[in-house]
This record gives structure tokens, sequence and C-alpha cells, in this order.
């Protein structure tokens, strides 16, 4: 993690004590914060554990320093509280006073790397990886510069250049040396070439009308009609007929489009020699797939009886006994309309 990126105003810098101290503070170093802070923060049990942040370079781990403190309000005002381990002095009655109090105690444990790349004076034995050269106070890292860098002390060097080690701030923004061609006069253009293709409308019979009628006689789309008393009479259907008749109706002037003849089968293109064509058997006359299923059919048995009433057998009887004396036969047709 690393302080904020600003942009950058100059890419070259003067060497000097004081810019080597700040070059210094801005090489890319790991440092571990051990800090304690609270294990729950919503909790109040009391328990803490170390930050365990790792930041990128001396300035980063500066600003991360000064985050783990507090303002507490009591009688004498404000108050900046230090929260960093094995801290004397936690009580300070300004901010600038709470950053000097961390720079000077707390931030004279943290080393300071020298920029060059050129000086190697340590490696790690068997590596081969490079091996920072660091300080513990600035005006060690400036008597060691004088000693043994004294060579580039005035000299402008870049600050992205691979004589220093690379630094936490990202590389600034370079112009491209290809400038694009310039634009083209808007007097050498040809007049429409720079608007889309014109929209062109057909006219219709009800456009036609809609155009030559009269700016009166339009309807208004979003004009509210005025409701008619209770009192006045209704129109006669003949004048409600009229006034329907003076609006153009839009059923009668239905657009017509013309579409192209699907193409028959003879003018398909033939099929590409990649892909294989099976012919099976012709299916002969049309086979219907989907076809009504026959009607069920039952087969008729005898004419049932037909309904008598309830004293229809004692008077069947009677009637047969009177014929048989010699009146004639009788059928059962006529006993039926009898009863």
């Amino acid at each position: 993690m690393g302080p904020v990126a600003k942009r950058q105003t100059k890419s070259t810098i003067t060497i000097s004590p004081e810019s080597v101290v700040d070059l210094s503070k801005s090489v890319l170093l790991p440092m571990l914060c051990s800090a304690l802070v609270a294990s729950d923060p919503e909790s109040k049990s009391g328990s803490f554990k170390p930050c365990g942040q790792i930041l990128n370079c001396w300035k980063a781990f500066n600003k991360h320093q000064i985050k783990h403190s507090s303002v507490r309000k009591g009688y004498n005002g404000v108050q900046y509280v230090c929260h960093l381990t094995s801290c004397t002095a936690k009580l300070h009655n300004s901010l600038s006073s709470l950053k000097s109090h961390i720079m000077l105690v707390h931030m004279k444990q943290c080393p300071l790397p020298c920029p060059l790349r050129t000086c190697t004076r340590a490696r790690f034995s068997g590596s081969g990886k490079e091996q920072f050269t660091t300080f513990s106070r600035d005006r060690d890292l400036v008597e060691h510069f004088e000693n043994s860098h004294n060579d580039l002390l005035g000299q402008a060097v870049d600050l992205y250049s691979t004589v220093l080690f690379p630094r936490w701030d990202p590389f600034p923004t370079t112009k491209s040396a290809i400038r694009p061609p310039p634009l083209p006069p808007s007097s050498s253009l040809p007049p429409g070439s720079l608007f889309i293709q014109q929209i062109i409308v057909n006219p219709t019979p009800h456009f036609t009308q809609l155009i030559s009628a009269e700016s009166g006689f339009l309807p208004t789309a979003h004009t509210l009609k005025p409701t008619p008393p209770r009192g006045r009479r209704r129109l006669l259907a003949s004048t409600a007929l009229d006034a329907q008749d003076s609006f153009p109706s839009p059923q009668s002037d239905s657009s017509h489009y013309e579409f192209a003849d699907l193409p028959r089968h003879d003018a398909m293109l033939p099929l590409p020699p990649f892909m294989v064509q099976k012919i099976g058997e012709g299916l002969g006359p049309r086979r219907d797939l989907v076809r009504p299923l026959p009607q069920p059919s039952w087969t008729w048995g005898d004419k049932p009886p037909p309904a008598t009433s309830i004293f229809y057998e004692a008077l069947r009887k009677q009637v047969y006994a009177q014929y048989a004396e010699g009146e004639g036969a009788a059928a059962d047709e006529d006993l039926n309309s009898a009863s």
C-alpha cells in the first residue's frame, strides 16, 4: 500500500543532500506495521492483535502510523492520542505535535535505503540478489552519499532512470510523438456528406388529406374535449353521421405494400460439394398425417315397446274380453289411443 499518487510536474531532479533523503523515502521497500489494534472494533472485550499491514515505502509507512491515532475531547480541548506500541507520550494538543512525535520517536526505527543502484555494498550470500544499504538517520545517509557518490552531487538525474531504484509513484504521462493529420477544411467537403441519408416519406391518401385540410379542421391529439351539459339534448342520428363523415377515416386509406414472389424450387441454388443428399423412396400420393378419426357406430336392436299408463293392463284385458264376445279383435295401437 502506498501514498496517493500526485501529478508529476517535472521528471528530473538535481542531486543534493536534501533530495537524496527525499528519494530514499520514496524507494520501494516493504515495511511491516506491528502496531496493536483491536481484534473486533465493535466488541468491548479489550483484546488486541498486531496490525500486520505491509507498506511499500517510508512515506507510506509514515502516513499509516499517523492513522493509528484518535481524537478525543476533554476539559483542555481537543487532544490527539497516539496508539503506537511502546509510546511514552500519548497525548498531544495539536496534529502537528502528533506528527512531529511520530517522526522523531517511532519513525527512527524505519530504515532509509540508498536510492542508487550502483550502491551494491551488501549482497545476500549465494543468491545474487541486491540488498539495500540502509541507514537509521538522515545524516548517516547524507554522509554515506557524500563519501561514496560525491561525483553525482549537483547533477540532474531522471527520476525514472535505471540509475535509481524503483519508486512508489507511477511514471508520468508522456505525449505521443506522432501527431495526427490535420482535419480537412469544411469547405472542401461535399455538401450532405456529413449527414445521414434523407428520409423519404411516401404520401398516402390520409396524409394528403391532413396536409390539404385547414389548420382549424385538424383534430388535436392532446386537446381535452369539453364535457356537454346534462340539459343539452343529444344530436340526431343524421347529424352524428355527418360529423363522422367530415373526418377522414383511417380504415379507408390503408397502405398497400407489394412484395416480390417467393423463389420457386427450380430457382434454388445447388448443394455445395461437401454436402451429401440422401434420396429415399417416393412418397407417391399425398398422405394425410392428421385426419379426423371415424365416428363409432352401434347396431340398433328391435324397437322398444311404447310406454303404457298405470291401468293399461286392466283396460286391455277388459277390451279383449268384450271383443271376444263378437264385437271383433282390437290391436294394441287402439288401446294406446283409447287410454
